[in-house]
Formats: C-alpha cells, structure tokens, sequence
C-alpha cells in the first residue's frame, strides 16, 4: 500500500521548498488532489469569484450566483492558482497500483477505501507535524484531501 512515513516526509519538503519561493503569498488552502498537491492564496480565490460571478455570461450566470458556489470553489483545486505545485510518485511513497485501484471504485467503496483511510493518515500526520508553519496562511487557511466520491 501507501509509504505515509515517505509521503509525509515528501510532502513536508515540498511545502517548505514552496514556502520559501513564495513568501509575499497568503495561502487560504492546501489539497492533495489525486497525485497533485494544490496551494491558492487569498487573493486569487478573490479574484476567481469576481470572474466567475461578475463576467459571467447570463446563460451561467445563476450557477455562479447560487447558494454553495463559493464553497465549491473553495474546495475545488482545478480553479487554484498552484495546482499540482508537485506530484506524488512512486519514489515518493504513492502506490499508483492501489491509486488506480481507487479511481476505479463506487463513490461508496471509494469513502471507506483503505487508500482514502491512508490518505487521510498522511493529511493529519502533515498536520500534526506543523508542516503549514513555514507557509504565509490566512487565519481562514485549511487543508484537505479531495475526495472523488463527494464529487459523484
């Protein structure tokens, strides 16, 4: 299965490398999205909504405008500005086997998979560990795992 102890250890290099190249950045939220690890700011969450809901066409419009909108975008990486700042491997202690594994289970299977269990191990033990410390973060700043079932 997954190597936690490597990944976390990745991981917690990886945000300290990023910090350090991105100092004058106040970031809202980390996500480990799949193989991706994802960083937004403040800022660029701010002006993602501003696009989204004051230069949207009329035909899109009510889906920007409507209640939940602004969560979504909060917990949707895809619209971050450092999606994928680095990628989980194998020499990183990803199992792409038991990864795939996963990307081909029911929304159901996937919630109580052991990947997501020990996915989820990874993002409290980074937690735990104070791995966030070295990065500028908002009081607002949380961190999670994307989990593909909620998406379903």
């Amino acid at each position: 299965m997954l190597n936690c102890e490597v990944l976390v250890a990745f991981i917690e290099e990886k945000i300290n490398a990023f910090a350090a190249a991105h100092p004058e950045e106040t970031f809202c939220a980390f996500a480990i999205d799949g193989q991706l690890l994802c960083l937004n700011t403040e800022f660029f969450f701010e002006e993602k909504l501003h696009y989204y809901t004051e230069t949207a066409s009329d035909e899109f419009r009510p889906f920007y405008e409507a209640d939940g909108f602004r969560e979504q975008l909060w917990k949707n990486p895809g619209d971050w500005k450092y999606q994928g700042f680095a990628h989980l491997t194998e020499e990183a202690g990803l199992d792409k086997v038991a990864y795939y594994e996963y990307l081909d289970m029911s929304p159901e299977e996937q919630r109580a998979s052991e990947y997501t269990f020990a996915m989820q191990q990874v993002l409290d033990e980074l937690n735990q560990r104070g791995a966030f410390k070295n990065l500028n973060c908002a009081p607002s700043f949380t961190a999670f795992l994307v989990n593909r079932a909620e998406n379903e």
